[in-house]
């Protein structure tokens, strides 16, 4: 089963969310996904990531970038301006704000059962820039 959420970056972004496996025990660990360039949450091979990630008996988030360029149509580009003004650093801190909502409780009651990051392309060197300043990320892979 997967769920969608929006969650409110600190500089007022609205981050776009789809969870996998949310009728699982807060037992499960977790694993955020990151999208690489011109990438998104909903192309490709990623939601049959996430389906299966889920049915091994992970809690997956899987979330764009705020500035990738996707509006309003989930598999289309359609705010440019945006993607121009997308920077490594804007990433790294979005993706810290993502790991910092699920240890808040953003998307229930799941903080403490393990959590990795799995990053594809250019989301694979946001992991690392993110992930080194995040105790909490017990795994990362790229």
């Amino acid at each position: 089963m997967k769920k969608d959420y929006v969650l409110q970056t600190a500089d007022d972004q609205p981050l776009q969310i789809t969870t996998y496996g949310n009728e699982q025990p807060g037992a499960a660990p977790t694993v955020v996904f990151a999208h690489g360039f011109k990438g998104f949450k909903d192309w490709g091979f990623v939601p049959p990531l996430g389906e299966y990630l889920a049915a091994q008996g992970f809690f997956v988030v899987t979330f764009n970038f705020s500035h990738n360029g996707i509006g309003s149509t989930p598999t289309e580009f359609e705010r440019l301006d945006l993607f121009a003004q997308n920077t490594f650093s804007r990433e790294v801190s979005e993706l810290t704000q993502v790991v910092q909502a699920w240890q808040r409780g953003f998307f229930g009651d799941r903080a403490g059962s393990g959590l990795g990051i799995i990053g594809h392309s250019r989301g694979g060197a946001i992991s690392l820039l993110a992930g080194a300043d995040l105790p909490e990320v017990g795994a990362c892979t790229t």
